[in-house]
């Protein structure tokens, strides 16, 4: 039975792991210097202060087969996620959960998964690394949340989940802003093509008061904010705005749940459910 691994490589300690968790038929556990070691066909090793930390002192064939003149002074990972499918399906299982991740927490998954074609000297049963933000926390919530709605990822439209892993490789530009901004219209207006920005920022912001007891001022004006952002980029190309380290992740997690429910409650944002939020009291 073969074993396959996705490191979750890191340049900070991954810290508030349990020994093991599972999400079904993967495993998320400690790495061994063993495990690691083997995964990346590392020519030569020399172990860091702590488990799973390695400075290369020659290159990797495995990495070195796609970046030939890369150096890696100091790589980490000391998790991972493996199980016992099919190279596929360990993608494709793979991929769901940093879909989660990125849905659950603001421009923490900062680089997608990676997947390095296969050539001279590579392992078919090494399929996948996935990288992290340094500022990604882990908590008992964290994966709670991840399970939950790891059983319904399917039902969020691929073509949102690649626009939101594109908005977290963008980082804080305005470009994210107008990323999101596709995203947030894709989920709430569909076919209606007036009155655009006034129906998201009241939309938006009724259904998270709903849900999630949101102050529907500050959800209100957030998603405003979004677009006169947007609007002075087309209009003027603006691209530089020093407040996007702070108003980024506000409306990347307002945007994010505003995803998450309408694509699991598809009903919330029909005919009749846009009535029940435009009359209500």
């Amino acid at each position: 039975m073969t074993t396959y691994l996705s490191p979750l490589v890191k340049f900070t300690a991954i810290e508030k792991i349990p020994s093991s968790i599972e999400f079904g038929k993967l495993t998320l556990r400690k790495i061994t210097d063993d495990e690691l070691f083997q995964y990346f066909q590392i020519s030569d090793r020399r172990f860091g202060p702590g488990a799973g930390e390695f400075s290369f002192t020659k290159h990797s064939r495995r990495l070195t087969h796609l970046h030939p003149h890369q150096e890696f002074d100091y790589y980490k990972a000391t998790h991972g996620f493996f199980s016992t499918t099919t190279p596929d399906e360990h993608r494709s299982l793979v991929n769901d959960i940093l879909h989660c991740w990125r849905l659950l927490i603001p421009s923490q998954v900062s680089c997608p998964i990676t997947f390095y074609d296969q050539g001279p000297g590579s392992f078919s049963n090494q399929p996948a690394e996935c990288r992290i933000g340094e500022a990604f926390i882990f908590s008992e919530e964290l994966f709670n949340k991840t399970k939950e709605l790891l059983a319904n990822i399917k039902k969020v439209p691929q073509e949102d989940l690649e626009i939101i892993d594109l908005t977290n490789e963008v980082g804080y530009k305005t470009l994210a802003v107008l990323l999101l901004v596709i995203v947030a219209e894709r989920s709430l207006m569909h076919d209606d093509k007036n009155e655009i920005s006034f129906k998201v920022a009241f939309y938006g912001a009724r259904l998270l008061e709903d849900y999630d007891g949101s102050d529907i001022e500050i959800t209100s004006s957030i998603l405003e904010k979004a677009y006169s952002i947007r609007s002075k980029f087309v209009h003027s190309g603006l691209l530089d705005n020093p407040e996007l380290s702070e108003f980024l992740p506000k409306l990347y997690k307002i945007i994010a749940r505003i995803r998450i429910l309408t694509a699991l409650n598809p009903s919330l944002v029909n005919v009749e459910g846009k009535k029940k939020l435009r009359y209500r009291k």
